[in-house]
């Protein structure tokens, strides 16, 4: 009983990291893409270019961990 209760932690606290280390890979990955995509449009100036890679990046990288975060901890077994 006891050694299926420690499995059961080990087994939860290696899928809670993976899924960090998982979910910042890929926002570094959606950085990457958001960075090239937005180079493509050709802004005018520098600072207009680096205004919008900062507020896509933001906005994509806050919701993308906010959503994921209340998905992986949402109790949906009802």
């Amino acid at each position: 009983m006891c050694g299926d209760f420690m499995g059961d932690i080990l087994y939860a606290k290696f899928l809670a990291q993976a899924i960090s280390i998982a979910l910042s890979v890929f926002n570094q990955i959606l950085r990457t893409v958001v960075i090239l995509i937005i180079g493509r449009i050709g802004y005018a100036s520098q600072t207009r270019y680096l205004q919008a890679v900062t507020m896509v990046t933001f906005l994509c990288q806050f919701f993308n961990t906010a959503f994921v975060l209340l998905l992986v901890n949402a109790d949906l077994s009802e």
